[in-house]
């Protein structure tokens, strides 16, 4: 008997193969979506061991990685965050992304990139960036969609390549784990079809319009890295 999670793969296959030339679309993700909201902990027989909740000392790491499928088309994984643990704010350069809550809960604090030619930035903040680091600093506007909380309970957050694309994903109330859909991955090898993952930090200044917030880039937050434990769950299908 085919599992929720199976059929999900399957459904993740289906559309993000864009078969015919088909575009991705809100209702063509509509099937992902209603299998991944039936996907549980359980069904992904995660270590109980890795779930427990537990403030991660200095040499644990406060993210787990469970890898269960990474090729061209896209990867599927788990996170895991330790209480009070986030995934730093980072961006998906033109991709989808599909979240499902599996164990407890998550924060998601989330923006939308903003065109700047239609919001540019003040001119007194490119001014005090340069002289505080001797140099231009890009500046990207977006547009702060607010706070969420999610549940395992909840169905599964979406982000587009245009819609809520940029997020920070925090474990504040003790351990949380996800399920991660994301098509096309990453890619920081090859030039020709280059999606780096970034990572940015908010820049505080007053503003008429409270949701406009400005987003610099920075390096991966040193306090942020992974551990990683094998995937035991359903067998994957083939794509067909």
């Amino acid at each position: 008997m085919t599992s929720p999670f199976q059929k999900a793969v399957e459904s993740a296959f289906k559309v993000f193969s864009r078969r015919n030339g088909a575009s991705v679309t809100s209702d063509s993700l509509s099937e992902l979506r209603t299998n991944l909201n039936k996907v549980t902990k359980d069904e992904l027989r995660i270590d109980p061991h890795v779930l427990e909740d537990k403030i991660p000392k200095e040499h644990e790491a406060p993210v787990t990685y469970i890898r269960i499928l990474e090729d061209k088309l896209m990867t599927i994984a788990v996170f895991v965050l330790r209480q009070g643990k986030s995934l730093p704010l980072h961006d998906h350069p033109g991709m989808f992304g599909l979240l499902k809550v599996i164990h407890g809960s998550v924060t998601i604090k989330t923006y939308t990139p903003l065109d700047p030619n239609k919001y540019p930035v003040p001119a007194t903040l490119s001014e005090t960036l340069a002289d505080k680091y001797g140099r231009n600093i890009p500046v990207y506007p977006s547009w702060y969609e607010g706070d969420k909380v999610c549940t395992e309970t909840d169905d599964c957050c979406v982000i587009s390549p245009n819609n809520k694309n940029v997020h920070e994903i925090i474990s504040e109330s003790g351990t949380a784990a996800f399920l991660d859909v994301l098509s096309p991955p990453y890619n920081h090898k090859s030039m020709e079809d280059c999606r780096p993952c970034s990572y940015y930090k908010e820049i505080s200044i007053d503003s008429k319009e409270p949701n406009i917030r400005y987003l610099v880039k920075i390096k991966s937050p040193p306090e942020y890295w992974c551990d990683e434990v094998d995937y035991y769950g359903p067998q994957l299908p083939l794509p067909s």
